[in-house]
């Protein structure tokens, strides 16, 4: 009888975070590091893998505050925490995306829910990612 053996390697995982407060720009975060360079608008030291993470991250955190806008809440701080997965099989990829939603101030669970479904509803980053865009790749070569 053969046993499954277990994976001795530990998955790749990429954690980010996008946070907005009320009249701040919003703010990025990998691993729990700043990375926007204040004037600059550059990111600085983010893998391609991080970025992706980075764009759900922070449109799920603008659909947030546009939710609560709507449904006119006063103004709110949101944490928006970004877990990325990579597959254990090829072809390369983050096969698991998990986000989770704090709100600051005075909401009840069911408040912060409804404001967190509507964000979904908004979020054009992982509505693309709902959707299973088509990518496609061309080459070309100077010569």
């Amino acid at each position: 009888m053969t046993h499954p053996v277990a994976n001795p390697v530990p998955l790749k995982q990429w954690v980010v975070s996008a946070r907005t407060a009320p009249k701040q720009p919003l703010a990025l975060y990998c691993a729990g590091r700043p990375v926007t360079s204040p004037g600059s608008g550059g990111l600085d030291n983010v893998s391609p893998v991080e970025y992706m993470l980075l764009a759900i991250a922070g449109c799920f955190a603008l659909s947030c505050a546009g939710a609560l806008k709507a449904r006119e809440f006063p103004p709110t701080p949101v944490e928006v925490v970004v877990t990325g997965e990579k597959a254990p099989d090829a072809p390369s990829r983050v096969h698991r995306i998990g986000l989770a939603v704090v709100f600051g101030g005075d909401m009840s669970e069911d408040e912060a829910g409804a404001v967190a479904r509507e964000a979904k509803r908004l979020c054009t980053v992982t509505n693309t990612l709902f959707g299973a865009p088509i990518v496609e790749v061309t080459a070309s070569a100077k010569g």
